[in-house]
């Protein structure tokens, strides 16, 4: 069923496209084979010139389709809705600051730390985005084995976003050291967009307000511009809050193309880890010199396009091609 559901995804342009991609690494494939069949024909500047033009075209379908991988990314985004983890320690704010995106109660705010035990969605039309809201159980050290599910649910959400908001108390300087690990692990994580808002500015001075982000930056690694302070009692900082968002959402749904591109779950784990797995093993032997194994790699993208397409490459169409396009035994 996952093969029918990869192949029946790819119609029309996009069939054409991954055509395309075929035939040109059955053309690689081909090249190599005939350094490898037919070598003695080959002296060593010949074969060294095949394999580079061979490698040069190979990094050209991995850019390829790294930005197709990437727009299909976008157009998920765009239907789907863009996701938004809020999490923090007890008693930062999340459900305040939900309330406030949601223009209206949608969790219950107490000031009794572990109020919110499971991570809950809210969709939200923000600036004219759709946008997925996650508020989360706060992590902090417990004995309890149901808050604990919480949090566990809430470090998994967080690792699957779009982009986390790291929500810290301003008044509070005793955070849990295992919410400020699971914050640096998120941080730094290059595939998501972090941000670390600073709530209740309300209760500290002006001179804390200068110094805090800075600190924070150097404790968290993280750029200062996206260190915001604000307060969900006065509203102090929002509106510079949800215009920065709004920015954010333009960059993660922006996309060159006019229709968005649809593609199965299951076809799109095929081009990472088949056909994009087989590029990457491709330059690791092309370092190593190794003409055979490289042209191994090459069979394992070409077999990923063909669970797609439904096209296998067999023996005798490489060998075809091979005989048809470089002259081969005429």
């Amino acid at each position: 069923m996952q093969r029918i559901s990869a192949i029946s995804s790819v119609k029309g342009e996009t069939n054409v496209l991954f055509n395309e991609w075929r035939d040109r690494i059955l053309k690689n494939i081909a090249l190599l084979t005939t350094v490898i069949d037919f070598g003695e024909d080959h002296d060593i500047e010949e074969i060294n010139e095949l394999f580079q033009s061979v490698g040069n075209d190979v990094s050209k379908l991995d850019d390829e389709i790294r930005k197709y991988v990437s727009k299909i990314k976008r157009s998920q985004v765009l239907l789907e809705g863009i996701k938004l983890t809020l999490i923090g320690p007890p008693n930062a704010g999340k459900s305040s600051l939900l309330n406030i995106l949601a223009q209206e109660d949608k969790a219950i705010v107490s000031s009794i730390a572990g109020t919110t035990r499971d991570a809950m969605e809210v969709p939200l039309d923000i600036s004219g985005y759709k946008v997925i809201v996650g508020d989360t159980a706060g992590i902090r050290r417990s004995s309890d084995v149901i808050e604990n599910e919480g949090i566990r649910r809430a470090k998994k959400k967080s690792l699957t976003s779009d982009i986390n908001i790291v929500l810290l108390p301003a008044d509070d300087d005793k955070i849990d050291p295992s919410f400020l690990s699971h914050a640096s692990n998120v941080i730094s994580d290059k595939k998501m967009l972090s941000y670390v808002i600073v709530n209740k500015v309300d209760l500290i001075d002006d001179a804390t307000k200068q110094t805090l982000p800075e600190r924070l930056s150097q404790k968290l690694k993280i750029p200062r511009d996206r260190i915001k302070l604000i307060s969900c009692t006065t509203q102090c900082g929002i509106e510079e809050l949800i215009q920065d968002l709004t920015n954010r959402f333009k960059e993660i749904t922006s996309t060159e193309i006019a229709d968005p591109v649809t593609i199965s779950k299951r076809a799109r784990e095929i081009l990472i880890n088949d056909i994009l797995y087989g590029f990457s093993e491709f330059r690791k032997f092309k370092d190593a010199d190794d003409i055979v194994m490289a042209s191994e790699a090459l069979r394992c993208s070409v077999d990923g396009i063909g669970k797609i397409t439904g096209e296998a490459i067999g023996v005798e169409e490489i060998l075809g091609v091979v005989f048809s396009k470089f002259c081969i035994g005429k």
